[in-house]
């Protein structure tokens, strides 16, 4: 319900499976087959470009082996922010581009509101909204939201006119935004407050990346993320009469909340939970098995499960393997790496020193 409240309805906060319908059709061409080869292209772009901009003009801390250290925090919010830009709305967020401050103003504002925005929707709002309005203003959120409101509808209006004028076959543009908008065009089932609430919850889509490639590097990532999930739980309202499971009674209404990390460290489903050992999703029934019985839901799952995930299995494929061509990674300090939980996890106190391959004549 949160991130329905910050711009309306959209295909995370549709209340009956019916209106959820009309907002999967509008949301899934975006995230087909043909335009996932584009957000390959922007990974493996975007990746490039830190290479370039960043790490190859970093201080060396090895001249021997040329190993620099690097920012994975900002450096990695950069990357996906820079992907998220040209993917989600076809825009530079200005993350490698130090003369771009209107990509960056956005960025920023777009980030205010997955951080800020959502924490006083759910704790401020929803508990004393009589100081909702004014904690928005003190804190900069409600200019966040005419900002990024203002931006998305600049971008509708102008894919609109370039639709107008080129036609369905001739447009090119292949980024979310752009695509909600084409397909809206030809079955008008969403408001522009619609378009402009999906392509802001799909960019949290993109935004919590990671999952997948197959046999062992899927397993890493897999255990990867049982262990550390991007986001720790799912809201959902789930009632439309009184139920009663077992000898709880659930009223109409109710939200539940499931607590993922919960799931993915239970006993019940997983031997030694606390354990790393991506050896226990190799097998391909024991990858259906988790994904099936719902003990593995970094995604959430089943019909109402995140649309982007196979987004962020492609990104996460395109970025990892980039990288892993060109750089060896250590980390520095490792027991002291912790967790920061906020709208998702990320990590803290997280050194990696970065080392160009060795390039070995034959």
């Amino acid at each position: 319900m949160i991130y329905g409240q910050l711009f309306g309805e959209n295909i995370l906060t549709a209340l009956t499976t019916e209106r959820w319908k009309i907002h999967h059709r509008a949301c899934y061409a975006a995230f087909s087959d043909d335009n996932l080869r584009y957000v390959c292209d922007m990974a493996v772009n975007s990746t490039d470009t830190l290479f370039n901009t960043r790490w190859r003009k970093a201080s060396l801390v090895d001249p021997i082996r040329k190993s620099v250290f690097i920012n994975p925090s900002a450096d990695f919010s950069n990357l996906t922010l820079n992907v998220l830009g040209e993917a989600a709305f076809g825009l530079s967020f200005g993350s490698f581009d130090e003369e771009n401050e209107e990509g960056r103003e956005f960025s920023k504002a777009l980030e205010k509101l997955t951080l800020d925005g959502l924490i006083l929707r759910r704790y401020v709002l929803q508990n004393i909204p009589f100081l909702y309005p004014l904690l928005a203003m003190i804190t900069s959120v409600q200019a966040a939201q005419e900002k990024t409101r203002n931006v998305l509808q600049r971008n509708i209006d102008q894919r609109k006119r370039e639709l107008e004028q080129s036609g369905d076959e001739s447009f090119e543009r292949r980024d979310v935004l752009s695509l909600l908008v084409k397909a809206n065009m030809q079955d008008k089932i969403l408001t522009d407050e619609m378009l402009i609430s999906n392509a802001f919850v799909l960019s949290i889509a993109i935004i919590q990346v990671v999952q997948l490639v197959n046999g062992l590097f899927l397993s890493l990532i897999m255990e990867t993320l049982r262990l550390h999930p991007p986001i720790t739980s799912v809201v959902k309202q789930v009632c439309k009469k009184e139920t009663t499971l077992g000898k709880i009674a659930i009223p109409k209404g109710t939200e539940i909340d499931v607590f993922i990390g919960g799931v993915h460290t239970d006993p019940r489903y997983w031997e030694n939970p606390y354990t790393f050992n991506p050896e226990r999703s190799v097998k391909e029934e024991d990858k259906s098995r988790a994904k099936h019985d719902f003990s593995w839901i970094p995604f959430s799952g089943g019909h109402r499960k995140c649309i982007g995930y196979r987004f962020a299995e492609m990104e996460i494929c395109m970025i990892l393997s980039r990288m892993l061509q060109q750089y060896e990674f250590d980390i520095e300090d490792a027991h002291l790496v912790g967790e920061v939980v906020g709208i998702t996890v990320t990590p803290s106190n997280l050194k990696i020193k970065a080392a160009p391959h060795i390039v070995r004549e034959v």
